[in-house]
Order: C-alpha cells, then structure tokens, then sequence
C-alpha cells in the first residue's frame, strides 16, 4: 500500500481479530529502523491498551521477559534469534518488507515458525532486482498511489516545478521560433538549459511560494548533511535538521516538536524516506534530485496522508532535470486517468488528485514549451530503441574518425550514438567497442547512470573489493560516494544486494567498540568518520553513527569500555591533549550559534591567546576539528564567504 494508507493501522485491525481467537498469542513486528518501530510500538499501545504488555528489542534496549507484542530491529535479531525459540511468535509483522531479501535480513524470518507472517511495504520493488514474494508467497492486497488518490483516500497534490534557473537565450534554442529539429539528448539539455541556483535564491523563493497557507509544516530533502546545514541557516533559525550523523533521541525529539507545531520546517537528509507518520506536513519541498523513483514515491508520500482539515499537500520541485519533469508530468496523467476509470468519478465532485503547475518564471514559460522539449529530447533514437551491438559500432564508426579521443562526455551529450551505459551492457566495457574501430577511449569517470554505478560496483565486489567510500572514491570508473549513495541507496543496503557479509551486523555492539579502539590505538588517534570508511575492520562511518549516534558518543563509549587512548602517555600529555578538546568543542559550539567560524574579534583576547598556545592559531585549529569531525561543519566557512 502507498504511504500515507494505513499499513500499520491495517495490521492493527487484523491482529485485533487475531487475538480474539488466540488470547494469548505473542506477536513480533520487524522492521531496519528504531525510530519506526518506537512509532509502531505508541499506534499499537493507544490502539489496545495497558491490558496487553510491550517491549523493544533493538541494539539499546532488550526486553528479555515475555510481552504480547516485540518490536525488534532486523539486526539485532539477526544476531539474538537463536536465544528464542523458532514457534515463540505465532503472529510476524515486517514492516518495510521489501528490506527482507537482504542476505542479512532474511535468515530472521527463515528461522521462526509462525501461524502467520506479513509483510508490509509501499513498494515491493528492489533495485537489486530480487522477488520479496520468494519469502511471503503470495500478494493478499494492493493499492497504489493512484488508487490512494482515485479513491480519495490520499491528499490530493498541488504540484509546483519551479523553473526559475532555466536559462532562457539555450532554451529558446530548443523550443523558440527559430529551433531547429536537430536531436537533442537528455543529458544535453540537462547541461545547457539549467543552471544552478543559489541557496538563498531558493529559501526566499519557498517563503514566496507558501506565503498564502497559515503556519504551512514544511518538509525540505537534501542531498547531504552540508548542503541541509547550510539550507537551515539560511532559514535563519526556523528549521531542524535530522540525518543519520545525529542521535535517534535527538531526531525524535525534532519530529515530536514538528508535530506539535514548535518546529515549522524540517530539513531531512535521506530520514525520513520510510515509515515516519507525520501527517502534519503539508508542503513537501524537493532540493535533491534522484534517479530512483522508488524514493520519488517514498518522499513524496510524506506528505500525502490526510489529517483534520487538511486535505491538499503543496510540493515545490527544485530539481532541475529533464527526466524528473518528464517522470512528473507521467504522473499527473496516470492518476487522472485512474481517477476517470472508477465508477463515481465527476471533475466536480473529485477534483484532478494532481495539478502540475509552473509557476511565473523570471520569463515566461508556457507547460506546452517544456512539453515540446521533452518530446523532442524522449524521441531521440537511443533514448527509444534498442541499440544492437552492429548498430552501435556503425554509429560509432560515422560519427567519430579513426583515431579520435573519445570522451565519457561526447558519448552522453551526442543523440546519434549510444550511451556509456549502453556500451557498457552490450560489450561488457565501454572502451571495448572503441577499441575495436581504432578510436582512444578516455573515460575518467562514468556518468551519473544508477545502471552503470551498479555494474561497476557489482564489478568491483566480484572482485573482492569492499565497498565503502574509501573504495568508491578510489575507483576512477565511479562518481564520489555520495554521488553513489544518492543514485543507489545507502552503503550498507548496496552491501547486502552485492551479498557482502555485514560484519558489523553479526558483532555486539562491545565487540565494535573494542575492534575501534583497537585500530584508534594503531593509528595513535582516535578514528575520525573518513578514517572508519576506510577501514576493512569496522562497518560504514554511517552503520557505527546510525548504531551509536555521534563521534562523540563512540569515544565516550569505547574509553568507558577500554579506557583511553592517552594512558599511556605522560600526565602533560593527557593534560594537553585534553585541554585541545575543551577549546575545540568550545570553538565549535560558539561558532554553530553565530552561524560561521568565529573570527578573533569575535573571541575574548585570553580565548583566543589559548587557541594559539594549542594550537598555534584559528586555521590550524579549525583544520583540526574538519579531521576529527569529517566535513559536516565546512558550511560555516561557506557562510562566511558569502
């Protein structure tokens, strides 16, 4: 069922029903997340009552005495779940179900024996491909946002493509008087047409955009940590940020305070993709673009679920990308569609469930514009047809002479021969075709193709290579990680399709605490976010924060478990190097509240004295916290430049 439909409130009625015929029947329900299962757990305690017993089984709390109903993570069952009996749960509920047949996830479900197992997913689809319906058999029911919205069950959606960073004089070249009918490629006029805007320019633009709605909920997806810090300056106190980087308490306590209404905006960065309930929101604004339309869907669903009066969730859509408009516009004629085909359908009684609209631009844009330049750009040969490998050597040969340097870039942008992805799924690599009609391949780095990452990476792994950032950034055939995170879902869920073990998933959390130490201990520091990435011992700088919350929290837990790092070091040592951590933290913090790296007149004179006894000055010191926090403050310098 889409987000926004009830899943769990559908599972509720049923075990409603379940229990009346089995009084004393233990449920389980599973899910990835803490902060899901903590949701679930308060939906199922309001909804039955003190008379039933409830209890958490995740990596911080373990309820070990018999309840009705457990909530557990996947990881920590996948680690405990032969201290159950396999027929304990006669009743199993796994929520975001499509996450099961990851190899780590799947020996849970294996293992127990209950009466009855379901899943629960707004899509079934992975992008590894594999069939979740190997593990629940059978699809017992359906329906999807169309049918959501055909039947009134979902906010209906007033969708905004805010085109103002098109540039007018390239996009007149395409669809003015005077265009010609050359071809063009997606990735052409992705390149020519948009240009970046400012940060500012987009804040001052979304107060535009909802200046008519009362106290609006915004929800705002980022692409990274940096980008989502940067953007809640500029809201200029008024927006929250939650990411992976930060405690789940802290995240919690950030949704809570939205929910009441405290907090307006809510600045997420890949959090709030599934299973968070917040039908408070009602405009949902789009900073990151992806290729995936599975978390399309999931985002865009935070904000259909109808609540009091609301009725109508407003998206502002900053993407500037050919394929999204293109995706969009898909999407308001299917669900009308769908809409017209149910039986007690009237353009009066139910209106359209979505309007896409550009809204007045710096010049004027008219729909009809940009829908001439997506057929001009979807009807070029490639984009519709098949290439066949003779078709593709022939095209290749006509339009580049013997001898000629091929680029990544001259492959993408000409229209009139096949793509790099599409090389690479005809001949195994791209400069094989290349190489057989005399032509020189240069591709330093692969286009921003998910299908084309995911060949790569899936190369990579056959090879034995780990993948986490240290190696993605290595691999010259790669975009930077985040670009790979963005374009394939996180590291450890492209981990589990590629069937790397997870090591981190089978260790307690004590035993990660003492392998960090250990390797902190070699390296003479204790490990910064970049250096756990890169080290083959310990899981993704994003499992250990997602496990443990911050880099803090990590060093504060492994000193308790193992003591520190300078024990064995001279008491002025352990003096000195415990006085730079006051400064830095007292640095940091004070420059957080002002919005940039503090400056030496914004300091006292025996502050700043003491940066220079420790440090030897403001640069040195700020380049250490970049080393010891990774780069999720670099927007405080950028505040100051701007």
């Amino acid at each position: 069922m889409a987000s926004g439909l009830g899943k769990t409130l559908t599972t509720i009625f049923d075990l409603q029903q379940f229990l009346q015929e089995c009084p004393n029947a233990h449920i389980l329900y599973l899910c990835h997340q803490e902060s899901i299962l903590a949701q679930s757990k308060r939906k199922f305690r309001k909804f039955f009552g003190e008379e039933y017993s409830y209890g958490m089984y995740t990596g911080n709390y373990k309820t070990t005495h018999t309840v009705t109903f457990l909530f557990a993570t996947f990881q920590s069952m996948h680690n405990h779940r032969e201290e159950f009996v396999s027929s304990v749960f006669d009743y199993i509920v796994v929520d975001e179900a499509h996450h099961t047949a990851a190899n780590t996830y799947q020996p849970t479900p294996d293992y127990f024996e209950p009466q009855f197992l379901v899943g629960l997913t707004a899509t079934k689809d992975r992008p590894d491909g594999r069939d979740i319906l190997e593990t629940y058999d059978q699809v017992l029911f359906q329906m999807d946002i169309y049918d959501g919205w055909a039947e009134g069950w979902l906010a209906r959606v007033d969708y905004r493509v805010m085109l103002d960073d098109l540039n007018q004089e390239e996009f007149e070249k395409y669809v003015g008087p005077q265009a010609s009918n050359e071809k063009v490629s997606i990735a052409q006029l992705n390149k020519t047409i948009f240009a970046p805007k400012r940060d500012e320019e987009i804040v001052a633009s979304i107060r535009e955009q909802t200046a008519d709605l009362e106290n609006p909920s915004i929800f705002v997806f980022c692409s990274n940590i940096d980008h989502a810090n940067a953007m809640a300056y500029h809201f200029g106190g008024e927006a929250a940020v939650i990411h992976s980087g930060q405690s789940p308490s802290l995240n919690e306590a950030i949704l809570s305070s939205f929910r009441s209404g405290d907090i307006r905006i809510i600045i997420s960065v890949n959090m709030l993709n599934e299973g968070i309930d917040v039908p408070e929101a009602d405009v949902v604004v789009f900073l990151r673009a992806t290729e995936s339309s599975i978390i399309f869907f999931q985002q865009l669903g935070r904000g259909l679920r109808i609540s009091g009066e609301k009725r109508t969730v407003r998206v502002l859509d900053y993407v500037a990308n050919i394929k999204r408009i293109a995706m969009i516009l898909e999407m308001e004629e299917t669900a009308k569609k769908r809409a017209e085909s149910t039986p007690n359908y009237s353009p009066s009684a139910k209106p359209d469930p979505i309007v896409v609209d550009i809204p007045a631009t710096k010049f004027r844009v008219e729909r009809v514009d940009v829908e001439r330049l997506l057929e001009k750009a979807f009807n070029s040969r490639h984009r519709n047809i098949p290439w066949t490998r003779e078709e593709a050597l022939a095209a290749l040969k006509e339009a580049f002479p013997e001898g000629t340097l091929v680029t990544c870039d001259m492959l993408t942008y000409n229209p009139n021969v096949p793509s790099p992805a599409t090389l690479l799924r005809l001949f195994g690599e791209t400069r094989v075709p290349l190489e057989m009609l005399n032509l020189r391949a240069y591709v330093a780095r692969y286009p921003n193709d998910p299908d084309v990452v995911w060949l790569e990476l899936k190369k990579m792994a056959s090879r034995g290579i780990r993948i986490c950032k240290a190696t993605i950034d290595d691999n010259p055939r790669l975009p930077r990680s985040d670009t790979v995170v963005r374009l394939c879902g996180p590291l450890d869920e492209i981990r589990c399709s590629l069937e790397q073990p997870l090591h981190y998933i089978e260790k307690t959390d004590e035993e990660l605490l003492k392998i960090y130490f250990v390797e902190s201990k070699k390296a003479e520091h204790w490990l910064t976010a970049h250096e756990i990435d890169a080290n083959d011992r310990l899981p993704s700088a994003y499992s250990m924060l997602s496990r443990f919350g911050d880099i803090h929290n990590i060093r504060e837990e492994a000193i308790k478990l193992c003591g520190d790092l300078l024990v064995n070091k001279s008491g002025f040592q352990r003096r000195r190097e415990a006085c730079q951590r006051d400064c830095m933290d007292k640095y940091l913090n004070s420059s957080i509240a002002f919005g940039r790296w503090l400056m030496p007149a914004d300091m006292p004179k025996k502050d700043y004295s003491r940066i220079k006894k420790l440090f030897g000055g403001r640069k040195a010191l700020i380049e250490t916290i970049m080393l010891n926090y990774g780069d999720q403050y670099n927007y405080l310098g950028t505040s100051a430049r701007n």
